[in-house]
């Protein structure tokens, strides 16, 4: 069976593989992106291991945005949809992130796009590093510039988070 054909991934693995899935949440605020919105969505939607869900967060978009959104995405079962008043980019994070039920959140902005691979990549990396808190990559840029950026030369140890 493909990954594509399950809406929820742990009913397509047996009772070994179930034990260390996690519940994947990706995180899209949105702010006036009407022309990439969708195509950031898209990326998420077309990953080779699926999200368990797509949370797409509209800060009060002025332009056509939410209706794009609500238009080739409302019917979709993965796919989330909060729509709020204008109050910035970590206001968005933070009501993205009540509405998700992931144990592990994922973010995109609704800008950018994931390589088909992206996430099968950072769960194998989870699944290897059992005591990685986050995760961070590099960047490949695309239209008008292209190109990798790397913000470190190799994988680096950033230390632990600490909650109290």
């Amino acid at each position: 069976m493909d990954w594509h054909d399950c809406l929820d991934p742990r009913a397509c693995v047996n009772d070994d593989e179930r034990d260390w899935l996690m519940r994947t949440s990706c995180l899209i605020n949105n702010y006036n992106y009407a022309k990439y919105v969708a195509e950031a969505i898209d990326s998420a939607l077309d990953q080779t291991v699926p999200f368990d869900e797509i949370v797409v967060v509209d800060d009060g978009s002025t332009d056509d945005s939410l209706r794009i959104i609500h238009a080739r995405f409302g019917s979709n079962p993965r796919v989330k949809i909060v729509a709020k008043e204008n109050q910035g980019q970590l206001s968005s994070f933070n009501e993205g992130f009540l509405a998700s039920s992931g144990e592990i959140v994922f973010f995109l902005d609704a800008d950018d796009v994931y390589e088909k691979d992206y996430l099968e990549q950072a769960l194998a990396f989870y699944d290897r590093h059992r005591r990685c808190d986050f995760l961070f990559c590099a960047m490949t840029e695309f239209g008008k510039r292209h190109g990798m950026q790397r913000s470190y030369s190799a994988d680096r140890q950033l230390g632990f988070t600490i909650v109290l």
